[in-house]
């Protein structure tokens, strides 16, 4: 059965983005499908290509704050005919129906990586395009998933990167770029950290 410790639950509320900054020992995690995982020639650094960075209006990172969600909740997934209900954003306050058999799988092949909250808050911005450029935290559930967090760009004024008409589309580009492989070469680690789950009062 679909882990229903992933669904969203009627008395739950959105996690706010104060508390990702509260709680130091937070930590993201995101799988890899099995066919891509690949790392830097001679290291067990993450190449580049496995983070993707999606290329829809809102340009995020997709990941999921361990805790309820565990490393072995990764190895499910929806099925292609089921994820644009399944997938789409829950609405805070209602409930979800379970997921039957026929609407997920399980493929225990897939790998991760993780993405400790607080280094990835605190980093020191980056100036590209003429904007500082920093990182933010976004808690996105779905109606599959209530611990799915997304991971933006944003810039000096909080506003999202590929929201700013000023800027090119090469110069957002760069800047998603830039992000990426700080993440990759900075941040993310192959190796399981250390975490606690969130406290309840900040969803329940």
């Amino acid at each position: 059965m679909y882990p229903e410790h992933l669904l969203p639950k009627a008395n739950y509320h959105i996690i706010q983005a104060k508390h990702f900054d509260e709680n130091e020992d937070l930590v993201l995690i995101r799988h890899i499908e099995s066919s891509k995982v690949k790392y830097m020639e001679g290291t067990d650094i993450l190449h580049p290509d496995c983070i993707k960075i999606q290329k829809d209006h809102l340009r995020d990172l997709s990941t999921n704050l361990l805790g309820i969600f565990t490393y072995a909740d990764i190895y499910y997934g929806i099925q292609k005919e089921s994820s644009e209900e399944l997938y789409a954003l829950w609405h805070e306050g209602s409930s979800v129906r379970k997921i039957l058999p026929t609407e997920f799988f399980k493929d225990e092949g897939r790998q991760a990586f993780f993405i400790p909250v607080h280094k990835t808050l605190k980093f020191i911005p980056y100036e590209v395009q003429s904007h500082k450029w920093h990182f933010g935290l976004f808690h996105t559930p779905t109606n599959c998933n209530f611990w799915h967090v997304s991971i933006r760009v944003l810039d000096e004024n909080d506003n999202e990167v590929s929201q700013i008409e000023t800027i090119t589309n090469s110069g957002k580009n760069r800047i998603w770029k830039t992000a990426r492989d700080f993440l990759v070469s900075d941040i993310i680690s192959t190796k399981e950290l250390y975490y606690k789950p969130i406290p309840t009062d900040c969803y329940q």
